[in-house]
């Protein structure tokens, strides 16, 4: 693999590590944020994720090109494979692939807290709806008619002229 390819995937490995810190971010805010920004930031987490996917699919692709390390490459990438094994002009390849993986790693560790939220927050709206849906003005919306309003008590089908 020459310099240009290694450079390249440096590259991306960088943009996809400031990805995964903006995701981190995110992620941490919704442990916190108010009940309206909840859609905001999974949305927002949803497209870092379309963005990290790309930028995988383009070292992969960078990897594949390569017959002799492209393997190698891609292992480093992914922390598939201990740092000696490789040779040594893939070292920043792996560093950057370790850096990625830590972000990883403390997203996941967050995750339960963040799933526990999202259940809580469901839980609480189902309940304020039941609440709301056993109202005294739900029950008396049944009976309420636009008629009644006019001060009509028949329906206009039944009314003489």
């Amino acid at each position: 693999m020459g310099l240009t390819e290694i450079e390249l995937i440096c590259q991306l490995l960088c943009e996809e590590k400031a990805a995964y810190l903006e995701y981190e971010t995110h992620t941490q805010r919704l442990a916190i944020c108010d009940i309206d920004e909840i859609e905001l930031y999974v949305e927002q987490r949803e497209a870092l994720i379309k963005q990290i996917n790309e930028m995988d699919q383009q070292i992969k692709k960078l990897c594949d090109k390569d017959e002799a390390d492209g393997l190698l490459a891609y292992q480093a990438v992914k922390c598939k494979c201990d740092k000696e094994q490789l040779p040594e002009r893939l070292d920043k390849i792996y560093d950057a692939g370790q850096e990625i993986f830590a972000v990883a790693n403390r997203i996941r560790g967050m995750e339960p807290q963040i799933l526990e939220r999202l259940e809580f927050e469901r839980a609480n709206l189902l309940m304020k709806i039941k609440e709301n849906n056993q109202s005294v003005q739900a029950k008396a919306s049944k009976y309420y008619s636009p008629d009644l309003q006019e001060g009509r008590l028949l329906n206009s089908k039944y009314a003489k002229a």
